[in-house]
């Protein structure tokens, strides 16, 4: 067992059974480790606003 099972099952073990992650690449052993304990249920949540977009957003409709 890994750190990275090691805290899942303690999180699992404290009531813990979902995970809302938007992993990067220093999470990524975490997220591969949700694989290999079945009683945590992992949700991807994938959200990126960029800056320019945001930019021309608010160029475009004041806010």
């Amino acid at each position: 067992m890994n750190g990275a099972q090691s805290l899942i099952h303690a999180l699992v073990d404290h009531d813990l059974d979902t995970c809302f992650m938007n992993p990067g690449t220093s999470e990524m052993h975490f997220v591969a480790a949700l694989d290999d304990v079945p009683r945590m249920r992992s949700v991807l949540c994938l959200f990126r606003r960029s800056r320019h977009r945001r930019r021309g957003r608010i160029r475009t409709y004041g806010g």
